[in-house]
């Protein structure tokens, strides 16, 4: 996994939230295994669905290279960091997103 301090909050969520994550990442609409996965394995099936803090780094390396380019991830060996995804992400749906500043008041508030 890419050292990537932006997703090491999974390592503190609770077992439900991460399954709920992990469910959308390796099982499409139709509820059948996606093809370019890698969490459905035996430590996947030793996990599930009670002990899924045990995956959170595989789950963030998951989430990397879900994003990432397949060609370009296996060149560097790596995913992207989550702050890339967001970007892409954002870029490409065009949203407006808060400034800094605008970010720092609204964590004063709450």
């Amino acid at each position: 996994m890419k050292e990537d301090r932006d997703l090491a909050f999974l390592e503190n969520c609770k077992n439900e939230d991460i399954k709920v994550l992990l469910d959308m990442m390796t099982h499409d609409k139709d509820g059948k295994v996606r093809f370019c996965e890698s969490l459905t394995s035996d430590a996947y099936l030793h996990c599930y669905p009670h002990n899924l803090h045990g995956m959170w780094r595989n789950i963030a390396n998951e989430l990397q290279h879900f994003e990432g380019n397949t060609l370009v991830n296996a060149c560097r060996g790596e995913g992207v960091t989550y702050r890339s995804i967001y970007r892409m992400y954002v870029g490409r749906r065009k949203f407006i997103t808060p400034t800094l500043t605008k970010q720092k008041r609204l964590r004063r508030l709450f």
